[in-house]
């Protein structure tokens, strides 16, 4: 492209910019120009993907943002499914890990944990809040030696829902980063919240008696402590 010449203008007003040939061509050419930057923002900023979502390709290199609360909303259905099927008695589990602390048979250990995410499911009567939302369960079959907490939150930080099926890995798709993958465990906890725990009411439980389904990682196998995937009180 010519550059246009000239003297530029001093302060206060000297000698103004004498325009070369270059300038009428500038100004013929600048509302297609204009038009072209248009055109690429509009393709990479608004692109629509499948599914309906809408992500900044330009941003993020062509690939498509992970949307956790959508992720959550999809999937937590399965994760409830999943730990229904699999869910083991609380009395039955407290004999199984007798034979194996380990808990391998019992549980799957997601990649890098330290113990397995075990599901389970009992009907207990809550003896007392520990703080934070943490309940304490006494469990029919289940001897006092055997620590159950049931987390109602408000904080639920764990990823037990997310690993307790060991579906979903930092590859599953849509998944792009380990943050991604985080984001994903806290969105599941959040839909369990306004799903599960809203509609039971979890703000004083003492003295109830509640129906648990849900998951813990076992770290202490003297301690469970489970995030829920579906409760009842009564």
């Amino acid at each position: 492209m010519s550059t246009a010449t000239g003297v530029a203008p001093t302060q206060g007003g000297g000698r103004g910019v004498r325009r070369g040939p270059g300038a009428p061509a500038l100004r013929r050419f600048a509302p297609p120009a204009v038009l072209v930057v248009v055109l690429v923002l509009m393709l990479t900023v608004g692109t629509t993907y499948a599914g309906g979502k809408t992500a900044s390709a330009g941003a993020n290199g062509g690939v498509v943002a992970f949307s956790p609360a959508q992720w959550a909303q999809k999937n937590f259905p399965a994760v409830q499914k999943y730990i229904s099927t699999h869910a083991i008695a609380a009395s039955t589990l407290v004999a199984d890990l007798k034979k194996d602390p380990t808990g391998a048979k019992v549980g799957i250990t997601p990649n890098g944990a330290i113990g397995p995410e075990i599901p389970v499911k009992f009907t207990g009567v809550v003896k007392s809040n520990t703080g934070g939302g943490i309940y304490n369960i006494a469990v029919s079959g289940v001897p006092t030696t055997q620590v159950i907490h049931l987390v109602t939150g408000p904080a639920i930080l764990s990823t037990d829902l997310r690993d307790v099926s060991g579906q979903y890995t930092q590859n599953t798709p849509g998944i792009n980063n380990q943050t991604d993958f985080l984001n994903a465990a806290l969105a599941l906890n959040n839909v369990m919240k306004s799903q599960v725990l809203a509609k039971a009411g979890v703000s004083d439980l003492t003295g109830k008696t509640v129906t648990v389904e849900g998951a813990f990682g076992l770290i202490n196998p003297a301690l469970w402590t489970i995030t829920p995937s579906k409760l009842t009180v009564s």
